[in-house]
């Protein structure tokens, strides 16, 4: 499936940055590309995107040199797998609360010995590429990201992080919110200081566990990354809408002036 360079990146300790994309357009995915962006996280749980949307995306983020990671709908394997199989060199799984959902995650996302996942070659230029063991690259090169959006999994991401094979944990501050009653409110106290103790959790762990990740940051608050990733936080996704609406809103104000 050829190097994983966000999963290289992540490894080496740098923090990363893509747009979850809900939309079926290859030719944006080749413009964040070029932007700069070191993934695209194609989302089939909050967009439309089915399996041959994500191949053609795959595509795209491969002859731009973009990692195209896929956010699936559900924690089963078959979801998983068909993704995977279709071009993505990663997943992202909502709602994972336990060590053992996170396990579940792992079992789907990697070849046996790892995992359980099937052959199933549905792009034969994967299939064919000249990997001497096509498993073994896959399942060293296929990043696992486990999501954990609710207090349950909160109080347990210690343990997710601890399951061999997850590469990085993702805080999910908007369904957090709406768990604990905040509604659309990702900035309560309560979520903040959640957040806050679970990245001192995680990046106590240290090397060689997951990465820590963070969503929900609007574009505009770049203090808010750069405070996070001086608390450990390696992985972040950025709202596309926002950065559109932001460089969009500084062009008027420069022309309208």
């Amino acid at each position: 499936m050829g190097q994983n360079k966000t999963k290289e990146k992540l490894a080496k300790g740098e923090a990363v940055y893509g747009v979850p994309m809900t939309i079926n357009a290859p030719s944006l995915v080749e413009l964040l590309a070029l932007a700069g962006m070191d993934f695209v996280m194609l989302d089939a749980e909050g967009g439309p995107l089915d399996p041959s949307e994500v191949e053609n995306l795959a595509r795209a983020s491969e002859l731009t040199g973009i990692t195209p990671l896929v956010r699936v709908p559900v924690n089963r394997p078959e979801v998983i797998g068909i993704f995977l199989d279709r071009g993505a060199h990663g997943v992202v799984v909502p709602k994972v609360s336990s060590a053992e959902e996170a396990a579940a995650v792992v079992r789907a996302a990697k070849f046996p010995p790892e995992g359980n996942r099937g052959f199933a070659p549905a792009r034969w230029t994967i299939t064919y590429r000249g990997e001497t063991d096509l498993y073994a690259a896959a399942n060293r090169e296929t990043l696992v990201i486990c999501m954990v959006e609710d207090p349950v999994g909160m109080a347990a991401i210690g343990d997710i992080a601890s399951v061999p094979g997850v590469d990085a944990v993702h805080i999910g501050p908007n369904d957090l919110a709406l768990s604990l009653g905040h509604g659309a409110n990702t900035w309560h106290e309560e979520v903040l200081e959640l957040v806050d103790k679970a990245v001192a959790t995680v990046t106590a762990l240290g090397s060689p566990f997951p990465v820590m990740g963070v969503g929900a940051i609007p574009p505009s608050q770049t203090d808010r990354y750069r405070a996070y990733q001086e608390q450990g936080v390696r992985y972040f996704q950025v709202a596309l809408p926002g950065l559109i609406n932001g460089a969009t809103r500084r062009f008027f104000e420069a022309v309208r002036a």
